[in-house]
């Protein structure tokens, strides 16, 4: 199987979003109430791969934050750099691994804005979870610990 168009750009736009961020001028955590966001993320109740990547949209603002998942599916928000995320509620996307193509983090985004990436292999994670906008997963970060696990389903 081939991934599609889509999932390339949806790849490249996470590498994009894990690098730089969103919302802010600088490095510094925007100020607020904040907590700490680890979980596991799940599909078919079996791990998903390592290195995928778990992707937290505020609306409010335009802040992100990511996490990547280590191979028991584990993952670990950070925002600017830091353990520590905003309060409020979050969209969520869930996008496969970054596969292996001996390129750049710069000419991965570069060749999938241009539509140019390598075709690979199908993603396990269904297509739906690729963005924040579609994945229907939305959760509320509140100060302090939180727990979230993500079950992706068909």
């Amino acid at each position: 199987m081939q991934c599609s168009v889509s999932v390339l750009r949806c790849l490249a736009g996470a590498i994009l979003l894990a690098t730089c961020g969103c919302g802010d001028d600088g490095n510094a955590l925007p100020e607020g109430k904040t907590g700490a966001v680890s979980g596991t993320v799940t599909y078919k109740t079996a791990p998903v791969p390592e290195g995928t990547v778990v992707v937290f949209m505020k609306d409010a603002g335009g802040y992100t934050a990511t996490g990547k998942t280590d191979a028991a599916g584990n993952y670990q928000l950070l925002m600017r750099s830091a353990p520590h995320v905003l309060v409020g509620t979050y969209n969520v996307g869930v996008t496969p691994p970054l596969p292996d193509m001996g390129l750049s983090d710069d000419e991965i985004m570069k060749r999938g804005m241009e539509g140019t990436l390598p075709e690979q292999p199908k993603s396990v994670i269904p297509e739906r979870y690729l963005s924040a906008e579609t994945s229907q997963l939305s959760f509320e970060v509140k100060e302090g610990e939180n727990a979230i696990n993500i079950e992706l389903v068909d």
